[in-house]
């Protein structure tokens, strides 16, 4: 008779660690995006230096989902992990960059942007819900929401495969007692 390999479930406070993890980075996140200051510096200076700060962060943040998904011993659990916090971060990032714009150019929307429309405007263009209450009215915030929205459809498609893959192969070499 042949003995059946059952998978260990992950234990309780793993699974909790895996679902409050992501909640108290992305509330740091939010926090640190609250409180940070936006000046209406000069709209091109803002612009370069908020993207530049965001793609570094985002950059790094997804990097070390990646190796934290190769290491772990719960890989499946760890790259959901990662796809939470690398959305969260792509979103706040391009919430501080309509905010940027909108307080340097008062004219770039429809309505002057504060944080929750910032935010607001960020999860609408990646949901592509696009209620069409707040709109980009100069050709800067149209460049911006542009970028977005093809930035988007990259990162649903690349993001969620590299981070699904690699979650697989680590499966794969993870001992089948400690594997999600």
């Amino acid at each position: 008779m042949a003995v059946t390999e059952v998978p260990v479930k992950p234990p309780t406070r793993v699974l909790v660690l895996s679902a409050v993890r992501p909640v108290i980075v992305i509330g740091v996140l939010l926090v640190v995006y609250w409180v940070a200051p936006i000046r209406g510096e000069s709209t091109m200076l803002a612009v370069t230096m908020t993207a530049c700060v965001g793609l570094v962060v985002f950059g790094g943040v997804f990097v070390h989902q990646v190796r934290r998904i190769k290491r772990s011993t719960t890989p499946t659990l760890a790259g959901v992990e990662a796809l939470v916090l690398v959305y969260g971060t792509f979103l706040v990032q391009f919430a501080v960059l309509y905010v940027a714009v909108s307080v340097s150019d008062q004219a770039a929307f429809d309505e002057v942007l504060n944080r929750v429309g910032g935010l607001y405007l960020s999860i609408t263009v990646l949901s592509t819900v696009g209620f069409g209450d707040i709109t980009p009215a100069s050709d800067l915030a149209r460049i911006l929401v542009s970028i977005q929205m093809i930035a988007d459809i990259v990162l649903i498609g690349t993001a969620f495969r590299i981070l699904s893959t690699t979650a697989r192969k680590a499966a794969a070499v993870v001992p089948p007692e400690v594997a999600s």
